[in-house]
């Protein structure tokens, strides 16, 4: 028995004689929302706006529709039940009361709860001035640094500031560089925005990105997929002109966009002339887009900027009776250079050319606890994309079935849609069946089944492709204290593989490939202030061979008084190779969310501490280490990231102030 095995099942026992205390179990809503199996560091504007929910919380007592469907979890309909509830009965004594209404069962008030107020309204802010400063330092520099390819300043950094006057103007700033990169604005943002007294009627000028019907024509950078809550993000509650305040470098608008409601008709027009990362050969032809946003090397530089982009378009949206919405979309590209491939073989239907241009209706139809909607898009290679489902929720089950066809030449790089893979809508078309069913008051059921294929090949696979993706998770309160969940999922498609031959020579052919994962959590509140959760999670990729994955790790939240609070969990992974990889969910800093890619084998742990000191600010640190046990290695990455030896530290600092 090796070490690293003996401290395992010392972890487990230890977790065995914690589980007989007493506790409280509560799903973390954040987790539950973006743990998947990809990984990120990212500052998506969704989560970004829950951080900001929580620390201003809407209060259902005054919120219109447009206020309330900033909760991704409540379509027009349960908004409007809300509003409905507070005209007839009168404004809400407690935030309990919201249980009162039948299309809100407790599974989506808990989901709820850390973002609404029933408090009466504080005197109106005349001005505000937020602002955001962070820095990340890792211990270790990688080899990039030691042979001069990187720029001598290894500290990431990130700044953002916002103002805002009364409750229509808001200005905005945002600027970053990673690790490696020289400018403290090699990456910069700002925006300007008026939102009148009808809070659909806007006005943008600067950075900005927009949100229309199902997203196959504007959305993005990132959407919302197949998670451990499949019915309720299938659909897309649309949010039209949104600042853009992430750091991705290649993902925003640059311009301006108005927005003007005139009784049912909504109108949207804009503009953007942006400039894009790219790789351009000796003939103009840009070959791909830099999609990373590094500026260290001198090749990454080179690639600064080098596209620009003219994009233009309109949308209409008409709000008739009785819940039925139908809009319209259109916008034109014009790149400064052409865009195309020389991989013909793998990139045939990619976007090839100066010039793109892609329309689309769409519509969404609600009616009591019933919700219709779909878009149909065309671009300007002929191309379709299409997207149309329906989400039933009744208490005490929801049910989503969404079909989306992206063709293989459908070409809408400015959207997002919903499928089995990530990126633009393109090459795919599948249906996928989604539960949310409360058993009892003790036992939840959720799950999904999505089965999808390609319609050409797709980078590695070289022919079309399917597959099937299914979950299934079972949550059980076992008291007012504990809660326990078990999840199972598997991912079966067609792969590259190999097979012996009639000569005994290694043959490469297409097997199907399958992953499976088991997971095991239990939660629970040892006291209003302590609260702990320990998961394991097993793995099996099945290609030629099956590889293993092992993920164990206990988590540990402390809240000591409302200035002090602490997070921090101890990991051990143990995986065979990159297919049998695990992912965890990380706390971080504030408006920070990370999803960790470990493999290989080894142990990590981290700590958060959050303090407020005054009313004004807040102070946030994560301290992370992870340790690696190599058999015939050295090192960690690859290229100029690599790391010398088997461990890694980092710190991340931030330092929030509200100023009023």
């Amino acid at each position: 028995m090796t070490e690293f095995h003996f401290r395992v099942i010392i972890y487990v026992l230890l977790i065995l004689i914690m589980a007989v205390h007493p506790a409280f179990a509560q799903m973390d809503v954040i987790e539950n929302l973006v743990e998947t199996d990809d990984e990120f560091s990212v500052n998506q504007d969704v989560l970004d706006e829950l951080f900001t929910l929580i620390d201003n919380p809407i209060n259902v007592n005054n919120a219109d529709v447009q206020t309330l469907l900033r909760l991704p979890w409540l379509t027009e309909e349960l908004a409007e039940s809300i509003i409905t509830y507070r005209h007839e009965f009168g404004p809400f004594h407690d935030i309990a009361d919201l249980q009162n209404i039948p299309s809100i069962d407790s599974s989506l008030y808990e989901k709820l709860v850390p973002f609404i107020t029933v408090e009466a309204d504080r005197a109106p802010r005349q001005y505000l001035l937020t602002t955001r400063t962070r820095f990340l330092q890792k211990f270790e520099k990688p080899i990039g640094f030691q042979n001069g390819k990187y720029e001598n300043s290894p500290v990431a950094f990130y700044q953002r500031t916002e103002a805002k006057y009364s409750e229509h103007w808001t200005v905005g700033l945002t600027s970053e560089k990673d690790s490696g990169e020289l400018k403290f604005n090699d990456f910069f943002a700002s925006h300007l925005l008026y939102r009148g007294e009808n809070s659909a009627n806007q006005f943008i000028v600067g950075n900005y990105r927009l949100e229309a019907g199902q997203g196959l024509v504007l959305w993005g950078p990132y959407g919302l997929g197949k998670g451990s809550d499949p019915a309720s993000f299938v659909h897309k509650q649309e949010r039209g002109i949104r600042p853009y305040t992430m750091v991705d470098e290649n993902a925003s608008l640059y311009g301006a966009a108005v927005q003007k409601c005139v009784n049912i008709y909504q109108i949207l027009m804009f503009y953007s002339q942006q400039f894009l990362d790219a790789n351009p050969d000796s003939m103009a032809v840009t070959k791909n887009l830099h999609v990373s946003g590094y500026h260290r090397t001198e090749s990454e530089k080179s690639a600064k900027d080098v596209l620009s982009e003219k994009l233009f378009g309109a949308r209409l949206l008409i709000n008739l009776n009785r819940g039925l919405k139908i809009g319209a979309t259109a916008y034109q590209s014009i790149y400064s250079q052409s865009i195309g491939s020389s991989d013909y073989e793998r990139q045939y239907y990619s976007f090839r050319g100066h010039r793109n241009n892609v329309g689309a209706i769409d519509f969404t139809w609600s009616y009591r606890n019933l919700n219709l909607f779909g878009e149909l898009a065309q671009s300007r290679s002929h191309g379709w994309g299409m997207i149309c489902g329906s989400v039933v929720q009744s208490t005490p089950v929801a049910i989503s079935l969404v079909f989306r066809h992206y063709g293989k030449d459908f070409h809408s790089l400015h959207g997002v849609g919903f499928g089995a893979f990530t990126g633009s809508p393109q090459n795919e078309q599948g249906i996928c069946l989604g539960i949310n069913y409360r058993v009892t008051r003790r036992f939840r059921l959720s799950g999904y089944y999505d089965t999808f294929q390609t319609l050409w090949r797709t980078y590695l696979v070289p022919m079309p492709n399917d597959g099937k993706d299914m979950m299934l998770q079972l949550s059980a309160r076992v008291n007012s204290k504990i809660t326990l969940s078990i999840m199972g999922k598997q991912k079966w498609n067609w792969n590259n593989g190999e097979v012996i031959n009639q000569y005994g020579l290694d043959w490469p052919t297409l097997s199907p490939a399958i992953l499976r994962t088991w997971r095991y959590q239990m939660d629970f509140q040892a006291s209003k202030k302590l609260r702990l959760r320990c998961r394991l999670e097993h793995k099996m990729h099945e290609l030629s061979t099956t590889n293993k994955g092992l993920l164990l790790y206990q988590d540990v939240r402390y809240q000591y008084n409302d200035l002090i609070s602490i997070d921090a969990r101890l990991s051990f992974f143990d995986t065979d190779d990159y297919e049998s990889r695990v992912y965890q969910f990380e706390n971080d800093v504030p408006y920070v969310l990370t999803n960790k890619m470990l493999y290989g084998k080894g142990s990590r742990w981290y700590c958060c501490l959050y303090i407020k000191p005054v009313s004004f600010a807040r102070i946030s640190f994560k301290y992370e280490s992870t340790n690696y046990e190599f058999v015939d290695a050295n090192s960690i990455g690859s290229g100029n990231d690599a790391i010398a030896g088997n461990s890694f530290h980092q710190i991340r600092f931030q330092i929030e102030t509200y100023l009023q």
